[in-house]
C-alpha cells in the first residue's frame, strides 16, 4: 500500500510539473503578445497622424515597397485585432490550466498527508513490539 501511494505521488509530482512548464511557456507567449500588441499600436498611433497624401512603404524581406495608406492603416488594425483575440484565448488557457494546477497541487499535498499518517500508524505500531 505504502509503494502504491509513493507511486500516485510521484506520478501527481509529475503532472503538476508538467502544468507548471506549460504555465511558463503560456506566460511567455502571452508577453511575447503584449509586446507586438504595443508596438502594433505605436504604429496604428503613427499612422493616425498622417496626411493622406503621405507615402508609406511596407518592408517585404531587405526592400521597401510602397503601400496605399489607408492598405496599411486596416492590415495594422486588423493585426492589432488578430493579437487581441490571441491575448484572450491565451489568458483563458492560463487560467485554465492554473485551475488544474491548483487541483493537482491538492491532490499531492492530500497524498502526502496520507503517506505521513501511514508513517504515523507504522511507527505506531512499531513502537507497541
Amino acid at each position: 500500500m505504502a509503494t502504491s501511494l509513493q507511486e500516485r505521488t510521484e506520478t501527481a509530482v509529475s503532472a503538476y510539473r508538467a502544468t507548471q512548464a506549460e504555465l511558463q511557456r503560456l506566460s511567455s507567449t502571452l508577453a511575447q503578445l503584449l509586446t507586438q500588441k504595443h508596438e502594433n499600436e505605436i504604429v496604428k498611433t503613427e499612422m493616425d497622424v498622417l496626411d493622406s497624401d503621405t507615402i508609406v512603404y511596407k518592408m517585404i524581406g531587405p526592400i521597401l515597397v510602397k503601400q496605399d495608406p489607408v492598405e496599411a492603416k486596416n492590415n495594422v488594425e486588423k493585426r492589432l485585432e488578430l493579437i487581441t483575440r490571441e491575448i484572450q484565448r491565451t489568458d483563458d488557457r492560463i487560467k485554465e490550466v492554473s485551475k488544474d494546477s491548483e487541483k493537482k497541487k491538492a491532490t499531492i499535498v492530500e497524498l502526502q498527508s496520507m503517506m505521513m499518517q501511514q508513517r504515523s500508524e507504522a511507527a505506531k505500531a512499531a513502537a507497541k513490539k
